[in-house]
């Protein structure tokens, strides 16, 4: 399973620009740290969030997204 490099980011664009290169590897990425001041779980296979868990709240699960944009702008709406 792949990582992002780090498990502390201080904006939501940094850790989309780090993950987003996990996301077109055709294989399954996890995260788990901060963000935004935020506590996130994430694991991911493309543009499905199986897991998608912030501050223990749960925001992924049964599908994927349609659309890259769609992808980030989940991201960038759940953590902003």
């Amino acid at each position: 399973m792949m990582k992002p490099p780090r498990t502390d980011y201080d904006t939501v664009d940094s850790f989309i620009k780090d993950l987003d290169p996990l996301r077109r590897s055709k294989k399954w990425y996890a995260f788990q740290g901060t963000v935004n001041g935020k506590h996130v779980a994430l694991k991911g296979f493309e543009l499905w969030l199986q897991v998608f868990r912030v501050n223990g709240v749960r925001h992924g699960g049964d599908h994927g997204c349609e659309r890259v944009r769609d992808w980030k702008e989940k991201i960038k709406e759940v953590l902003s």
